[in-house]
Protein backbone atom coordinates (compact mmCIF):
# COMPACT_ATOMS: atom_id res chain seq x y z
CA UNK A 1 0.00 0.00 0.00
CA UNK A 2 1.46 3.36 -1.13
CA UNK A 3 2.03 6.10 1.63
CA UNK A 4 -0.84 8.46 0.08
CA UNK A 5 -3.02 5.48 0.35
CA UNK A 6 -1.44 5.50 3.57
CA UNK A 7 -2.20 8.76 4.57
CA UNK A 8 -5.65 9.01 3.01
CA UNK A 9 -6.72 6.25 5.18
CA UNK A 10 -5.81 7.40 8.30
CA UNK A 11 -7.00 11.12 7.18
CA UNK A 12 -10.65 9.67 6.87
CA UNK A 13 -10.30 7.72 9.73
CA UNK A 14 -8.85 10.42 12.13
CA UNK A 15 -11.82 12.85 10.92
CA UNK A 16 -14.73 10.99 11.69
CA UNK A 17 -13.37 10.30 15.15
CA UNK A 18 -12.83 13.54 15.94
CA UNK A 19 -15.87 14.24 14.66
CA UNK A 20 -17.87 12.12 17.14
CA UNK A 21 -15.74 13.69 19.84
CA UNK A 22 -16.38 17.45 18.55
CA UNK A 23 -20.20 16.08 18.98
CA UNK A 24 -20.01 14.62 22.35
CA UNK A 25 -18.07 17.24 23.77
CA UNK A 26 -20.97 19.69 22.28
CA UNK A 27 -23.36 18.22 24.07
CA UNK A 28 -21.52 17.87 27.20
CA UNK A 29 -20.80 21.23 27.37
CA UNK A 30 -24.65 22.50 27.25
CA UNK A 31 -25.66 24.16 30.63
CA UNK A 32 -28.15 23.21 32.93
CA UNK A 33 -30.67 25.72 33.70
CA UNK A 34 -30.23 27.42 36.64
CA UNK A 35 -31.66 25.90 39.75
CA UNK A 36 -31.62 26.28 43.61
CA UNK A 37 -30.00 23.99 45.81
CA UNK A 38 -31.96 19.97 46.46
CA UNK A 39 -31.75 19.56 50.08
CA UNK A 40 -30.49 15.12 50.89
CA UNK A 41 -33.05 14.02 52.92
CA UNK A 42 -31.75 10.54 54.91
CA UNK A 43 -34.03 8.60 56.15
CA UNK A 44 -34.27 4.52 55.90
CA UNK A 45 -32.11 4.66 52.59
CA UNK A 46 -28.63 2.92 53.31
CA UNK A 47 -27.06 4.67 49.73
CA UNK A 48 -27.84 7.93 48.95
CA UNK A 49 -25.40 8.94 45.34
CA UNK A 50 -25.02 13.05 45.43
CA UNK A 51 -25.58 13.51 42.13
CA UNK A 52 -27.33 17.04 41.48
CA UNK A 53 -28.40 17.65 45.04
CA UNK A 54 -24.71 20.04 45.37
CA UNK A 55 -23.84 23.34 44.10
CA UNK A 56 -20.07 24.56 43.20
CA UNK A 57 -17.71 27.04 43.21
CA UNK A 58 -14.46 27.06 41.33
CA UNK A 59 -11.42 27.99 43.14
CA UNK A 60 -9.19 29.35 40.48
CA UNK A 61 -6.16 30.20 42.55
CA UNK A 62 -6.88 27.37 44.46
CA UNK A 63 -6.24 29.06 47.69
CA UNK A 64 -9.24 29.49 49.73
CA UNK A 65 -9.90 28.19 53.03
CA UNK A 66 -13.03 27.41 54.44
CA UNK A 67 -13.49 30.67 56.08
CA UNK A 68 -13.20 32.40 52.94
CA UNK A 69 -16.00 29.91 51.63
CA UNK A 70 -18.50 30.87 54.70
CA UNK A 71 -18.30 34.44 53.62
CA UNK A 72 -20.92 35.73 51.94
CA UNK A 73 -20.13 37.27 49.47
CA UNK A 74 -18.47 33.52 48.26
CA UNK A 75 -21.66 31.95 49.19
CA UNK A 76 -23.92 33.86 47.06
CA UNK A 77 -21.43 32.16 43.84
CA UNK A 78 -21.93 28.17 44.43
CA UNK A 79 -23.84 27.15 41.46
CA UNK A 80 -25.50 24.20 40.48
CA UNK A 81 -23.22 21.95 37.98
CA UNK A 82 -24.64 21.85 34.71
CA UNK A 83 -25.04 18.78 32.53
CA UNK A 84 -21.17 17.41 33.73
CA UNK A 85 -21.53 16.86 36.80
CA UNK A 86 -19.10 16.70 39.01
CA UNK A 87 -15.95 16.03 36.11
CA UNK A 88 -13.86 19.20 35.87
CA UNK A 89 -11.75 17.53 33.84
CA UNK A 90 -8.16 18.03 34.00
CA UNK A 91 -7.89 21.85 35.95
CA UNK A 92 -5.25 23.84 37.95
CA UNK A 93 -8.16 24.71 40.56
CA UNK A 94 -9.46 23.80 43.41
CA UNK A 95 -12.95 23.14 43.45
CA UNK A 96 -15.57 23.46 46.59
CA UNK A 97 -18.55 21.36 46.68
CA UNK A 98 -21.73 21.78 48.75
CA UNK A 99 -24.79 20.23 49.77
CA UNK A 100 -27.09 20.45 52.59
CA UNK A 101 -28.10 17.18 54.13
CA UNK A 102 -30.94 16.95 56.77
CA UNK A 103 -31.53 13.55 59.06
CA UNK A 104 -34.98 12.44 59.25
CA UNK A 105 -36.50 11.66 62.85
CA UNK A 106 -34.82 8.18 63.17
CA UNK A 107 -32.36 8.07 60.71
CA UNK A 108 -28.91 6.92 61.60
CA UNK A 109 -26.02 9.68 62.52
CA UNK A 110 -23.43 7.91 61.42
CA UNK A 111 -22.55 8.08 57.70
CA UNK A 112 -19.41 7.39 54.78
CA UNK A 113 -19.05 9.40 52.19
CA UNK A 114 -17.54 7.99 49.08
CA UNK A 115 -15.78 9.60 46.41
CA UNK A 116 -15.43 7.22 44.27
CA UNK A 117 -11.96 8.38 42.03
CA UNK A 118 -8.89 6.61 43.60
CA UNK A 119 -6.82 9.17 41.53
CA UNK A 120 -7.86 12.22 43.60
CA UNK A 121 -4.89 13.85 45.66
CA UNK A 122 -6.68 16.26 47.44
CA UNK A 123 -10.02 15.71 49.32
CA UNK A 124 -11.02 18.35 52.36
CA UNK A 125 -14.55 17.41 53.54
CA UNK A 126 -16.18 19.68 56.53
CA UNK A 127 -19.28 19.51 58.46
CA UNK A 128 -20.98 22.98 59.38
CA UNK A 129 -24.29 23.44 61.47
CA UNK A 130 -25.57 26.63 61.92
CA UNK A 131 -26.02 26.75 65.61
CA UNK A 132 -22.21 24.91 66.29
CA UNK A 133 -20.06 25.81 63.30
CA UNK A 134 -17.68 23.58 61.73
CA UNK A 135 -18.13 20.13 63.78
CA UNK A 136 -16.10 17.86 61.13
CA UNK A 137 -13.28 18.70 59.35
CA UNK A 138 -11.13 15.98 57.63
CA UNK A 139 -8.22 16.14 55.59
CA UNK A 140 -6.27 14.19 52.60
CA UNK A 141 -6.87 11.78 49.81
CA UNK A 142 -4.34 9.94 46.99
CA UNK A 143 -1.03 12.16 48.90
CA UNK A 144 -1.31 10.66 52.08
CA UNK A 145 -0.07 7.41 53.03
CA UNK A 146 -2.68 4.65 52.67
CA UNK A 147 -2.09 3.61 56.21
CA UNK A 148 -3.09 6.88 57.21
CA UNK A 149 -6.40 7.02 55.73
CA UNK A 150 -9.74 7.19 58.42
CA UNK A 151 -11.78 4.06 56.44
CA UNK A 152 -8.94 1.23 54.66
CA UNK A 153 -10.43 1.49 51.23
CA UNK A 154 -9.58 1.48 47.41
CA UNK A 155 -11.53 4.53 46.92
CA UNK A 156 -11.53 7.56 49.76
CA UNK A 157 -13.87 6.98 52.17
CA UNK A 158 -14.55 9.94 54.86
CA UNK A 159 -16.58 9.06 58.13
CA UNK A 160 -19.38 11.82 59.23
CA UNK A 161 -21.10 12.30 62.40
CA UNK A 162 -24.32 14.07 61.40
CA UNK A 163 -26.32 16.27 63.43
CA UNK A 164 -30.02 15.73 63.72
CA UNK A 165 -33.19 18.23 63.84
CA UNK A 166 -30.67 20.70 62.05
CA UNK A 167 -29.28 21.18 58.40
CA UNK A 168 -25.54 19.51 57.72
CA UNK A 169 -23.77 21.83 55.72
CA UNK A 170 -21.41 19.33 53.63
CA UNK A 171 -18.38 21.27 52.01
CA UNK A 172 -15.92 19.25 50.20
CA UNK A 173 -12.70 20.86 48.67
CA UNK A 174 -11.19 18.70 45.31
CA UNK A 175 -7.85 19.23 43.50
CA UNK A 176 -5.93 17.43 41.65
CA UNK A 177 -3.49 17.04 38.71
CA UNK A 178 -5.30 14.24 37.15
CA UNK A 179 -8.72 14.22 36.06
CA UNK A 180 -10.75 16.16 38.43
CA UNK A 181 -14.19 13.57 38.31
CA UNK A 182 -16.10 13.28 42.31
CA UNK A 183 -18.95 10.93 42.20
CA UNK A 184 -19.84 11.35 45.47
CA UNK A 185 -22.38 8.75 47.55
CA UNK A 186 -23.66 8.22 51.00
CA UNK A 187 -23.48 5.30 52.54
CA UNK A 188 -24.61 3.30 55.58
CA UNK A 189 -21.54 1.30 56.79
CA UNK A 190 -22.45 -2.63 55.81
CA UNK A 191 -24.16 -1.14 52.81
CA UNK A 192 -20.81 -0.20 51.45
CA UNK A 193 -19.08 -4.09 52.81
CA UNK A 194 -21.86 -5.54 50.58
CA UNK A 195 -21.15 -3.29 47.11
CA UNK A 196 -17.04 -3.86 48.13
CA UNK A 197 -17.50 -7.34 47.91
CA UNK A 198 -18.84 -7.72 44.31
CA UNK A 199 -15.85 -5.03 43.35
CA UNK A 200 -12.99 -6.31 44.86
CA UNK A 201 -13.82 -10.21 43.72
CA UNK A 202 -14.30 -8.86 40.40
CA UNK A 203 -11.23 -6.74 40.26
CA UNK A 204 -9.04 -9.86 41.50
CA UNK A 205 -10.04 -11.86 39.33
CA UNK A 206 -9.30 -9.29 37.03
CA UNK A 207 -5.73 -9.06 38.06
CA UNK A 208 -5.99 -12.48 38.63
CA UNK A 209 -6.46 -13.12 34.95
CA UNK A 210 -3.77 -10.52 33.94
CA UNK A 211 -1.19 -12.11 35.89
CA UNK A 212 -2.07 -15.89 34.90
CA UNK A 213 -1.93 -14.69 30.78
CA UNK A 214 1.80 -13.18 31.36
CA UNK A 215 2.95 -15.71 33.30
CA UNK A 216 1.73 -18.07 30.25
CA UNK A 217 3.02 -15.95 28.02
CA UNK A 218 6.60 -15.73 29.49
CA UNK A 219 6.47 -19.41 29.50
CA UNK A 220 5.63 -20.03 25.91
CA UNK A 221 8.12 -17.43 25.19
CA UNK A 222 11.10 -19.93 26.83
CA UNK A 223 10.00 -22.47 24.64
CA UNK A 224 9.32 -21.22 21.12
CA UNK A 225 11.09 -17.92 20.97
CA UNK A 226 8.29 -16.15 19.38
CA UNK A 227 8.55 -12.13 20.16
CA UNK A 228 4.84 -11.62 20.24
CA UNK A 229 4.45 -13.45 23.60
CA UNK A 230 7.20 -11.00 24.69
CA UNK A 231 5.26 -8.12 23.34
CA UNK A 232 2.17 -9.69 24.65
CA UNK A 233 3.37 -10.32 28.55
CA UNK A 234 5.15 -6.62 27.85
CA UNK A 235 1.90 -4.94 27.28
CA UNK A 236 -0.11 -6.76 29.89
CA UNK A 237 1.95 -5.79 32.56
CA UNK A 238 1.87 -2.09 31.53
CA UNK A 239 -2.17 -2.45 31.39
CA UNK A 240 -1.89 -4.25 34.85
CA UNK A 241 0.02 -0.84 36.68
CA UNK A 242 -2.53 1.47 34.51
CA UNK A 243 -5.44 0.07 36.20
CA UNK A 244 -3.93 -0.84 39.80
CA UNK A 245 -3.57 2.93 40.02
CA UNK A 246 -7.00 4.14 38.26
CA UNK A 247 -8.39 1.20 40.61
CA UNK A 248 -7.00 1.97 44.11
CA UNK A 249 -5.44 -0.94 43.94
CA UNK A 250 -2.04 -0.25 43.91
CA UNK A 251 -2.09 2.64 46.48
CA UNK A 252 -3.89 -0.09 48.67
CA UNK A 253 -1.81 -3.54 48.29
CA UNK A 254 1.22 -2.10 45.92
CA UNK A 255 2.35 0.85 47.06
CA UNK A 256 0.53 2.19 50.04
CA UNK A 257 3.84 4.27 51.49
CA UNK A 258 4.77 5.87 48.16
CA UNK A 259 1.26 7.94 46.97
CA UNK A 260 3.47 10.32 44.94
CA UNK A 261 4.13 7.13 43.16
CA UNK A 262 0.43 6.56 42.01
CA UNK A 263 0.50 10.21 40.20
CA UNK A 264 3.59 8.62 37.94
CA UNK A 265 2.19 5.61 37.41
CA UNK A 266 -0.96 7.08 35.47
CA UNK A 267 1.51 9.89 33.55
CA UNK A 268 3.76 7.22 32.51
CA UNK A 269 2.03 3.94 32.32
CA UNK A 270 -0.11 5.20 29.77
CA UNK A 271 2.58 5.80 27.32
CA UNK A 272 3.94 2.36 28.40
CA UNK A 273 0.98 0.48 27.34
CA UNK A 274 0.61 2.48 23.73
CA UNK A 275 4.32 1.42 23.07
CA UNK A 276 3.84 -2.01 23.87
CA UNK A 277 0.59 -1.89 22.07
CA UNK A 278 2.49 -0.72 18.88
CA UNK A 279 4.79 -3.21 19.08
CA UNK A 280 2.14 -6.10 19.67
CA UNK A 281 0.49 -4.94 16.66
CA UNK A 282 3.52 -5.08 14.41
CA UNK A 283 4.10 -8.76 15.31
CA UNK A 284 0.73 -9.87 15.57
CA UNK A 285 -0.07 -8.89 11.87
CA UNK A 286 3.38 -8.81 10.15
CA UNK A 287 3.15 -5.14 9.15
CA UNK A 288 6.92 -4.85 8.10
CA UNK A 289 6.27 -7.66 5.77
CA UNK A 290 2.74 -7.26 4.51
CA UNK A 291 1.66 -3.19 5.41
CA UNK A 292 5.23 -1.75 4.76
CA UNK A 293 3.61 1.57 4.82
CA UNK A 294 1.51 1.24 8.01
CA UNK A 295 4.54 -0.24 9.42
CA UNK A 296 6.71 2.91 9.21
CA UNK A 297 4.04 5.16 10.68
CA UNK A 298 3.73 2.38 12.95
CA UNK A 299 7.42 2.79 13.98
CA UNK A 300 7.36 6.47 14.31
CA UNK A 301 4.02 6.05 16.58
CA UNK A 302 6.02 3.30 19.23
CA UNK A 303 9.40 6.25 18.87
CA UNK A 304 7.12 9.63 20.16
CA UNK A 305 5.50 7.51 22.85
CA UNK A 306 8.86 5.93 24.23
CA UNK A 307 9.49 9.81 24.23
CA UNK A 308 6.58 10.29 25.97
CA UNK A 309 7.33 7.79 28.69
CA UNK A 310 10.71 9.53 29.46
CA UNK A 311 9.00 12.67 29.73
CA UNK A 312 6.34 12.03 32.03
CA UNK A 313 8.77 10.41 34.65
CA UNK A 314 10.40 14.02 34.45
CA UNK A 315 7.38 16.53 33.85
CA UNK A 316 4.63 16.82 35.42
CA UNK A 317 2.29 18.95 33.15
CA UNK A 318 -2.02 18.79 32.96
CA UNK A 319 -1.39 19.99 29.03
CA UNK A 320 1.14 17.10 28.75
CA UNK A 321 -1.92 14.49 29.88
CA UNK A 322 -4.41 16.47 27.53
CA UNK A 323 -1.70 15.88 24.48
CA UNK A 324 -1.07 12.32 25.74
CA UNK A 325 -5.15 12.22 25.66
CA UNK A 326 -5.11 12.91 22.01
CA UNK A 327 -2.34 11.32 20.33
CA UNK A 328 -4.00 8.21 22.11
CA UNK A 329 -7.09 8.09 20.15
CA UNK A 330 -4.76 8.70 17.00
CA UNK A 331 -3.25 5.84 17.98
CA UNK A 332 -5.94 3.75 18.46
CA UNK A 333 -6.94 5.37 14.89
CA UNK A 334 -4.08 4.25 12.87
CA UNK A 335 -4.70 0.75 14.24
CA UNK A 336 -8.19 0.65 13.78
CA UNK A 337 -7.60 1.72 10.10
CA UNK A 338 -4.59 -1.14 10.13
CA UNK A 339 -7.04 -3.79 10.86
CA UNK A 340 -10.15 -2.71 8.45
CA UNK A 341 -6.90 -2.71 5.82
CA UNK A 342 -5.85 -6.32 6.87
CA UNK A 343 -9.47 -7.48 6.59
CA UNK A 344 -9.66 -5.82 3.06
CA UNK A 345 -6.85 -7.95 1.95
CA UNK A 346 -8.00 -11.15 3.36
CA UNK A 347 -5.87 -11.80 6.29
CA UNK A 348 -7.44 -14.30 8.65
CA UNK A 349 -6.22 -13.11 11.66
CA UNK A 350 -7.14 -9.53 11.17
CA UNK A 351 -11.07 -9.98 11.91
CA UNK A 352 -10.27 -11.37 15.29
CA UNK A 353 -7.79 -8.46 15.67
CA UNK A 354 -10.42 -5.56 14.69
CA UNK A 355 -13.26 -7.13 16.94
CA UNK A 356 -10.35 -7.12 19.51
CA UNK A 357 -9.20 -3.96 19.05
CA UNK A 358 -12.62 -2.39 18.46
CA UNK A 359 -13.97 -3.59 21.84
CA UNK A 360 -10.41 -1.17 23.23
CA UNK A 361 -11.49 1.43 20.88
CA UNK A 362 -15.02 2.02 22.96
CA UNK A 363 -13.40 1.89 26.15
CA UNK A 364 -10.66 4.42 25.35
CA UNK A 365 -13.24 6.70 23.75
CA UNK A 366 -15.36 6.92 26.35
CA UNK A 367 -12.61 7.23 28.63
CA UNK A 368 -11.11 10.50 26.86
CA UNK A 369 -14.75 11.50 26.50
CA UNK A 370 -14.84 11.38 30.80
CA UNK A 371 -11.62 12.66 31.46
Amino acid sequence: MSSARVCRWLGGALGALLGLLLLATTMLSAQAQAQALIPVELGAQVSVPLGSEFEVLEDPAAQWQLDDILRAELARQFRVPGSSGSNFGYSRSAFWLHARVHLAAGAPERWLLEAANPTLEYLDVYVVTPAAGVVDAQHGAGMAKFAQRAVAHRNHVKPLQLQPGVDNELYIRVASRLNLSVPLHLWQPDALWQKDQLEYALLAAYFGVLLGLTAYNLLLYSFIRDRICLSYSAFAVAMGLIQASISGFGAQYLWPELPEFNTLVLQSARALVSFFALLLVRDYLSTARRMPGFDRVLRVMAGVWALAFVVALVWESRMFNLLGAVFSLFSLTVVIALGIQGVRRGYPEARYFLAAWAVMATGTVVFALHN
